[in-house]
């Protein structure tokens, strides 16, 4: 994966590729230079047409296009199915640790109730 850089240190860099996103309430742009950094836009639509801003922000990788994201070289098919994996793994033992805390709750609970 490339290494993200704020837009303001790309300067005179070389672009190479330019990705957009669209999502309900905004988006992002990546653009990417050739000495293998990219840099982020965000877009934040507001209220009303008209009140869209564009600001810094740090790239949403899953929520971005994988397609556009591979496009343009930000990331490769191999690395975004190992990032994928690492994340699915990660939720997956956040959601195990979760339950198993409401069980316990609930074991202490049973436990006053019928005095086992």
């Amino acid at each position: 994966m490339r290494q993200e850089v704020k837009l303001t240190a790309a300067v005179g860099k070389t672009l190479e590729g330019v990705a957009f996103s669209s999502g309900y309430s905004g988006g992002q742009a990546v653009l990417t230079f050739s000495d293998g950094t990219f840099a982020t836009l965000g877009v934040s639509r507001g209220y009303e047409a008209g009140d869209e801003e564009i600001e810094k922000d740090e790239l949403t990788l899953f929520g971005f296009g994988d397609a556009e994201l591979i496009r343009v070289g930000v990331v490769t098919a191999k690395e975004l199915q190992a990032l994928r994996a690492a994340k699915h793994a990660e939720s997956r033992a956040a959601s195990q640790a979760a339950q198993e805390s409401r069980d316990r709750q609930e074991f202490k609970r049973l436990k006053r109730k019928f005095g086992a």
